[in-house]
């Protein structure tokens, strides 16, 4: 029986994944500079494999409101059988939000330096536009859309320079109270992969929990 990753369209592999993600915030330095710490896993190939498991540290500048820095550092691992799989990573993103009556635009910047097993840095851009509004009268839970484009800015095994994904998520945010909130619901990506392999849509159910520490 064929799996059902296999689609019909000849242009396409399609995969139904899982990404249950566990955030902790923490302060630093009182309001300025704040930390996160990651747990995301991602179960891939029909919610059947853990693949990768992601862990990541970040520590953010706020000088506005509005504005954040970040630096971060991502470690990722594959549990597929006898696979070998393993990136680090490196990033640097800036973060924007701009309020017009009650949505709320946010703007990522991301640059990320992949480094898969011992191959050469690979560079990939990374570029997200959020909007999010409040369909209560409390305003504690919102509608989300957002799109990210991912482009790797050089070439190295297995990943050419140029367009390499794009994801589409459509969910709720809901704000249990300042220190709890959760983020849900469906991502369709569509990622170009080197012939002679299909380009991928991995259609993925997201669930996420926030925690934040008080400053």
């Amino acid at each position: 029986m064929p799996n059902s990753s296999q689609a019909n369209n000849s242009d396409f592999e399609n995969d139904l994944t899982l990404w249950p993600i566990f955030e902790f915030e923490f302060p630093l330095y009182k309001d300025k500079l704040t930390g996160n710490f990651t747990v995301q896993p991602i179960i891939t190939n029909n919610i059947s494999e853990l693949n990768p498991l992601q862990l990541r540290s970040i520590v953010n500048y706020h000088p506005k409101d509005n504005l954040e820095f970040s630096l971060a550092y991502d470690f990722n691992k594959a549990y597929l059988g006898n696979s070998d799989f393993e990136e680090q990573r490196i990033f640097e993103q800036l973060t924007y939000t701009k309020s017009l009556k009650d949505l709320e635009f946010e703007n990522r910047f991301r640059v990320e330096q992949r480094f898969i097993n011992e191959n050469d840095a690979a560079v990939r851009l990374r570029y997200r536009l959020r909007v999010s509004h409040p369909i209560n009268s409390k305003k504690d839970l919102h509608a989300i859309v957002r799109n990210e484009l991912h482009f790797f800015a050089n070439s190295t095994p297995g990943l050419p320079a140029g367009f390499y994904e794009n994801r589409f998520f459509v969910g709720l945010e809901k704000e249990f109270n300042k220190f709890v909130s959760w983020e849900g619901g469906y991502q369709l990506s569509a990622r170009a992969r080197p012939s002679p392999r299909r380009d991928l849509l991995r259609h993925s159910i997201i669930t996420q929990f926030s925690f934040k520490l008080p400053y």
